[in-house]
């Protein structure tokens, strides 16, 4: 039997579970951060990877960050970071950024003004997110995007969001609010109403498919894939996880993706390809799941298939997407549960389940 390797181009890359956020789509931010990877344990990774999504928790609480990003960049051939912030720490973030050139930020706004704020249980985070990006603009951060989750806690944000970006000249991408046994934790309760997410979605991509940029197009393929989630109907592209893509958590464990509980390996005791090797069985399984569809998920099996979402959009182009309303009369599918309540779950180095800590928050210019 030939032994299976992999080469993933991309990467979400969790280097704190620390948070400062209190959203109520996500239960990270319960979780007290510890024996956490240092900037040099990043030499473990693939060389192979080209997308870097550096997340968290809040990746900016992180004072050594610029040598995090260092140590992947000089490990690997020039990959294209991306890190993913909630944009409390205006200051901080700029002051970070200043040290690391040539990466991309995206914002997560769920909504405009209070709507935001509720969603993420921060008063004044709108407005800081909006200093946080006034600031990255004014020290030259030219690859800026918004970020935004449609949820049961904030219906008829998502496309107002959008405008946002729009009137801002930024890049925008929408997900659906998700459970994940090693990431989100249970977030059965933040599903949206599905007739009214739908109708969100449609407006999205329909101005998605009104722009001249190619890529926005897809960004509507995508879009629209989103639909066929809220409708429970499978994937409209297999997952490449493990081939493609992967999630690597702040202790070195490695997950096939930010969806799944199926932890893989860790990356301090062994390479990926040793990883890999191991969970053969595993691929054929990512390949059917049907668990997710979000961007960090789907993107980089796009990547290497790029012609996937070439009959839709012409037929989009050319026509009209459908307008999917009213939904199918089926159950509303179940997102993926940690069954111990909404607390994250994670195995340490031994093998055995960890579960979260609460810690209290963390302010600007506050140690954490």
């Amino acid at each position: 039997m030939s032994r299976l390797v992999a080469h993933p181009r991309s990467a979400v890359v969790a280097v704190t579970l620390g948070c400062n956020s209190r959203c109520k789509t996500c239960d990270i931010w319960m979780i007290q951060p510890e024996n956490e990877l240092k900037p040099e344990d990043y030499r473990r990774l693939p060389r192979s990877l080209k997308n870097i999504n550096v997340s968290g928790g809040e990746p900016f609480l992180r004072e050594d960050l610029p040598d995090i990003v260092r140590v992947m960049r000089e490990v690997t051939d020039n990959p294209r970071i991306v890190i993913s912030t909630n944009a409390i720490l205006p200051k901080r973030t700029e002051q970070i950024m200043r040290q690391i050139p040539n990466a991309a930020v995206r914002v997560s706004i769920d909504g405009i003004g209070e709507a935001h704020d509720h969603t993420r249980g921060v008063p004044g985070n709108y407005e800081r997110c909006l200093e946080t990006l006034k600031r990255l603009r004014a020290i030259g951060v030219t690859d800026l995007g918004l970020s935004a989750t449609a949820s049961s806690y904030n219906p008829g944000e998502v496309p107002r969001v959008q405008q946002l970006a729009l009137d801002l000249g930024i890049e925008f991408v929408v997900g659906v609010a998700h459970s994940s046994p090693t990431y989100f934790g249970d977030q059965v309760n933040a599903a949206p109403d599905r007739q009214q997410a739908a109708r969100e979605l449609m407006t999205i991509r329909d101005r998605e498919l009104k722009s001249w940029r190619p890529k926005e197009w897809v960004r509507a393929w995508f879009t629209d894939g989103l639909i066929d989630q809220l409708e429970g109907v499978e994937r409209r592209m297999p997952c490449y996880a493990i081939e493609s893509h992967f999630y690597l958590d702040p202790h070195g464990n490695v997950f096939p993706c930010n969806a799944r509980g199926d932890q893989m390996g860790n990356l301090l005791t062994e390479t990926y390809d040793e990883i890999v090797a191991r969970n053969g069985a595993l691929l054929a399984d990512v390949r059917q799941c049907n668990d997710c569809w979000m961007s960090c998920t789907v993107s980089p099996g796009l990547r290497q298939r790029p012609w996937t979402p070439l009959a839709w959009v012409l037929r989009a182009k050319l026509g009209r997407a459908p307008e999917r309303l009213p939904l199918r009369s089926r159950p509303h599918p179940t997102p993926l549960g940690t069954g111990q309540g909404t607390i994250p779950i994670y195995l340490d180095e031994g093998g055995k389940k960890r579960y979260a800590k609460f810690k209290p928050p963390v302010a600007e210019g506050q140690a954490r």
